[in-house]
């Protein structure tokens, strides 16, 4: 059987689309974790002015994923369920970043193996933000001790948007 372009676009969209909010999803989680090693280096030996900041800031930005879970484990006491979550999550990444076309590359050949492969996305997509989950509450009592005031982050933000 043949499938015609605008049939294949329509099975493909939602993977696609999924595929970027999955990839956005990581790097919120990513982030969450630079803000928290920066506050924690700056708790531990700050205060710092911007200059400063934003040196520990673009160091830790620079770390990969697993560098930056590693590096939050050793300085905070997590729970091993957590534990577990995150390396879900960094597994997770990791397969969404590095294998997913490679090592799916014949499910999108068929409806039944795309519609697989949406699954599977969803799946990884659900432990990334697991992790995130995990972590960003941690990032927000930070923040909020910091004197940054997250509601009012948010909400700016959120109108920029709308």
């Amino acid at each position: 059987m043949v499938i015609k372009n605008d049939q294949l676009s329509e099975e493909l969209s939602p993977i696609f689309i999924n595929v970027g909010m999955a990839l956005k999803d990581i790097q919120f989680f990513e982030q969450s974790l630079v803000v928290l090693l920066s506050m924690i280096d700056e708790a531990s030996n700050g205060p710092y002015d911007d200059t400063e900041f934003d040196r520990i800031y673009s160091k830790e930005g620079r770390k990969t994923l697993g560098r930056l879970i590693k590096s939050t484990r050793a300085k905070l006491q997590i729970q091993n369920d957590a534990i577990i979550v995150l390396d879900r999550a960094l597994e997770a990444r990791n397969f969404l970043v590095h294998r997913l076309f490679q090592e799916s590359w014949d499910l999108f050949t068929t409806a039944t193996g795309r519609a697989q492969v949406g699954e599977l996305v969803s799946q990884k997509r659900s432990e990334v933000r697991n992790g995130y989950e995990i972590i960003d509450p941690i990032v927000v009592r930070i923040l909020n001790a910091s004197g940054v005031n997250v509601e009012t982050l948010t909400k700016e933000a959120g109108e920029k948007f709308e």
